[in-house]
């Protein structure tokens, strides 16, 4: 299956010539080539991102998906046990959180792909539905909201190492609720454009009468292009650069606060400040654990964002949204937010010993008590004969019990 994601062609073609028959057999608006050389230059790019997301959606994908479900899993666990000591520990959880349900909408495309390839009518039309929905919109607002919590944690995490003594009296504690909400709702408003200006349409080719689903613009589009460009190249700022932005600012300041609070603590006296030392240790690590999820996400967020601001507002480099050397750029950078997503609790893991503890004292639980309930049964077997034996008596058999 190719990306549905960043095939577009105009809805009023729905009866038009399509080269293909795959869904998202790539991009049918591409310019039309003039030369024998573009022509297999443009097939060769396709063939290479066609083979790329089919091996990305049905190979790797239920492998990264499913190992970062279980991990993320684990880890959120333990940060909702501790909800209540910490509100970074809030956050966290709900990033996981976050991170979790949007792998488990990336497993949806590869059964999205088997689907498609029944080549039943009705079942394809469900199948590029369900792939385009899962792939550009839930999980783009899934991803985003857990980009924004990290921005709020950013903000938090600053505020408990610059001014710690306001910390228990800042909102980003007292309401973590409204944050979180806030960060759900600015991730759907960013993506709203997708439901506004785009659907799944039939294309039929004129050559072989074939029809296959491809995402098209709306007519509601087309009633204002240009300024519905503008629109989604000014919400394309507020999903991912803003906030790369406000993360660099933020960990510029973390960084020298953590800094800053090195150099007091070794001017401590251990004898009568330990527990201060305690707090302020606690909350330098959480913001190392911080600083590393930023790291990460930036690496995740920052490709599929320059790529995309640069086509749009700079056309006369001759780089194109919709061409297949672009679509390749933009399908490495889906693949990073993928990994991000199913990485975010190894980092946590990495970075502090109070999970890893935790997360491996489960594990064991849940291997002893497995292989608890395996020697119960192989007890209750063996008594069941090892507690009676064959007596014979004149030719007769009888059992007899101990």
């Amino acid at each position: 299956m190719q990306d549905l994601g960043h095939t577009t062609v105009p809805i009023a073609a729905e009866n038009s010539t399509s080269t293909g028959n795959n869904l998202l057999s790539g991009n049918d608006t591409i310019t039309t080539s003039h030369s024998g050389y573009e022509e297999t230059e443009v097939s060769s790019l396709k063939g290479i991102y066609e083979t790329l997301e089919f091996a990305q959606d049905m190979y790797v994908l239920p492998v990264v998906c499913t190992i970062g479900i279980i991990g993320n899993t684990l880890v959120a666990t333990y940060l909702y046990k501790r909800r209540g000591t910490n509100s970074s520990f809030i956050y966290m959880f709900a990033l996981l959180l976050a991170d979790t349900l949007s792998l488990v909408s990336d497993l949806f495309l590869p059964f999205a792909t088997l689907l498609y390839m029944t080549k039943v009518d009705s079942i394809m039309r469900t199948a590029a539905n369900v792939y385009f929905w899962n792939k550009n919109f839930i999980t783009y607002i899934l991803k985003g909201t857990a980009f924004n919590t990290l921005c709020v944690l950013s903000a938090e995490r600053l505020i408990a190492i610059k001014y710690p003594l306001k910390l228990k009296s800042s909102l980003t504690v007292t309401k973590p609720h409204i944050f979180l909400f806030l960060s759900f709702v600015i991730s759907v408003c960013t993506n709203i454009q997708i439901p506004l200006f785009t659907e799944i349409g039939g294309v039929t080719d004129s050559t072989t009468n074939e029809t296959s689903y491809k995402r098209v613009y709306t007519s509601l589009y087309f009633e204002d292009k240009s300024k519905h460009d503008s629109i989604v190249l000014f919400l394309h700022f507020f999903a991912g650069p803003v906030q790369i932005i406000f993360f660099c600012v933020m960990n510029v300041l973390i960084v020298h606060g953590i800094h800053q609070n090195r150099k007091n603590l070794l001017a401590m006296n251990m004898n009568n400040i330990d527990h201060l030392k305690s707090i302020k240790s606690l909350q330098i690590r959480l913001c190392r654990i911080f600083l590393a999820l930023c790291f990460t996400n930036i690496l995740a967020f920052l490709p599929n964002s320059v790529t995309t601001i640069i086509a749009k507002m700079f056309p006369e480099l001759g780089m194109s949204v919709r061409s297949y050397s672009t679509q390749l750029l933009l399908h490495g950078g889906n693949l990073l937010r993928v990994l991000n997503s199913a990485s975010d609790f190894i980092i946590m893991l990495a970075m502090s010993n109070e999970i890893r503890q935790d997360v491996k004292r489960r594990v064991m639980c849940v291997k002893s008590s497995s292989m608890y309930e395996e020697k119960e049964s192989m007890s209750r077997t063996l008594s069941t004969t090892v507690g009676r034996t064959d007596v014979s008596v004149n030719g007769k058999s009888f059992i007899k019990k101990f």
